[in-house]
């Protein structure tokens, strides 16, 4: 009866193996995790990119209607100031 068994030491090594994998996935999923965060979320990485689509509008003084100011285009009203 000896103080370290095959039996035990096989176990042992399961059992380190088992928690250095469930580590390595913890730690896998966390990452993926912080990658997935939604678009225009506060400390996304993905703000600079957002950034680039994103314009300035401003309100049509005739039909209240909201447009680009790089884009605008006419409503086809008569005093529209943003001509076609």
């Amino acid at each position: 009866m000896g103080l370290f068994s095959v039996s035990k030491i096989l176990v042992l090594i399961v059992i380190i193996a088992v928690v250095w994998y469930g580590l390595k996935f913890i730690a896998r999923r966390n990452r993926n995790m912080g990658s997935r965060q939604p678009r225009g979320h506060i400390g996304s990485g993905r703000q600079e990119a957002s950034d680039k689509a994103t314009q300035d509008m401003e309100s049509c003084a005739v039909c209240g209607t909201f447009v680009p100011n790089a884009s605008a285009k006419g409503c086809g009203r008569d005093a529209c100031p943003y001509s076609d």
